[in-house]
């Protein structure tokens, strides 16, 4: 027994750690192209920056990643031995298929501890870096970030038009700042200008020399007839930029998912000790920590639900190729995800208990795997 426990843990622990592998490459990517890529591709961010982010992301999409990696592995494993015959020949020496699953289980609790050291403490710290080194790689090369001949809008309020830029210098600017309703307020033009970082401000300030401006009509800013002529001519005019609008602020304000657990647990003690807030906004407030939590907590527990499912749907399946495992994998990861996604929709809605209900995919999927489980057992 210690031989089959043995093989059976050694083998589906390496074909899990290469799944897992390979859906970490595959988010890393999709990460890349969504954030990164364009940076990069404009010359926005260097190589270093790139390779250091995406190293830095690693933790974060293995919290997606370990749970289908698992599923995958089991599959994988099991679907071959089930197609070679191997799962009847230790059936027939009077190995039952619990007994089979003990090493399985076991690596499931390995990966529900090593889950929730990911979406408590390492995955929020990986996440909050990576940020850090995208807005630390604007602060310390602010022009790095401009493009010539490019309309940029990453700066609320603002829309800026460079017709030049060189190494030493950036010329021919063209400025329009909108007002609440994404409409000209103000057009400034200038012949040259420069961008600094201000780390007291934690902003971008740009330098404007030798320019004009012209300020729209309030009522209809949009009518470029009724404008007014230029008002303003300048020597120098300085514009601050704010970098917590593109990357989040670092002085405070942390979004709930970039928390780790016991950051998590502060919030939730502060918001129970403001005696400042409404009762409806405090509950609400209490909801989303709560949810936040929770959703940790099921992210992990998946990986046991999720192999509960995949060892009597191996043997149903006996298939041992693996792109069909991998395929069988995705569809029931998928599946789970989109279900904790339909929950996440009521997070703001604390009369359905989100908090509560984001542990409905992992029961679904826990008794339809110990109805196939007993079944596979009997038969």
């Amino acid at each position: 027994m210690r031989i089959i426990f043995r093989y059976l843990f050694n083998a589906t622990l390496l074909t899990t750690l290469a799944a897992i592998g390979i859906f970490v490459f595959i988010l890393l990517v999709g990460n890349a192209v969504k954030d990164v890529i364009a940076l990069l591709a404009s010359g926005q961010l260097s190589w270093g920056t790139f390779f250091l982010t995406m190293v830095q992301l690693i933790p974060s999409v293995a919290s997606y990643a370990l749970p289908i990696g698992f599923l995958c592995g089991i599959l994988i494993v099991l679907g071959r031995m089930s197609s070679n015959n191997e799962i009847t020949a230790l059936k027939a020496s009077g190995v039952s298929l619990w007994q089979m699953s003990v090493p399985l289980f076991w690596l499931a609790f390995l990966g529900i501890l090593f889950s929730l050291f990911i979406n408590f403490y390492y995955g929020p710290v990986s996440i909050t870096h990576y940020r850090s080194s995208l807005a630390n790689a604007v602060r310390d090369e602010p022009t790095r970030f401009i493009q010539a001949k490019k309309f940029i809008k990453d700066f609320p309020g603002y829309i800026l038009f460079i017709g030049e830029k060189r190494i030493d210098r950036l010329s021919d600017f063209w400025i329009w700042e909108l007002d609440k309703q994404q409409r000209v307020s103000m057009f400034l033009r200038a012949d040259k200008g420069t961008f600094q970082y201000d780390a007291d401000k934690d902003a971008i300030i740009l330098k404007l020399f030798k320019g004009i401006g012209e300020k729209r009509s309030e009522k209809s800013p949009e009518n470029f007839k009724n404008a007014a002529p230029p008002t303003l001519l300048y020597e120098e005019l300085s514009l601050q930029l704010p970098l917590k609008a593109i990357f989040g602020d670092n002085q405070g304000g942390k979004r709930l998912g970039y928390m780790t657990l016991f950051e998590l647990l502060d919030e939730q003690a502060k918001v129970s000790a403001n005696t400042m807030l409404k009762p409806p906004d405090k509950r609400l407030q209490l909801t989303k920590i709560r949810f936040e939590i929770q959703k940790n907590f099921a992210s992990a527990a998946s990986v046991l639900s999720l192999i509960l499912l995949a060892i009597p749907l191996a043997l149903q399946t006996s298939r041992s190729e693996t792109s069909a495992n991998i395929g069988i994998a995705l569809a029931l990861g998928l599946i789970f995800y989109f279900l904790s996604i339909v929950v996440s929709w009521v997070e703001n809605n604390p009369a359905w208990h989100p908090e509560i209900l984001i542990w409905v995919p992992n029961a679904l999927f826990l008794v339809l795997g110990s109805i196939l489980f007993r079944r596979a057992n009997r038969y």
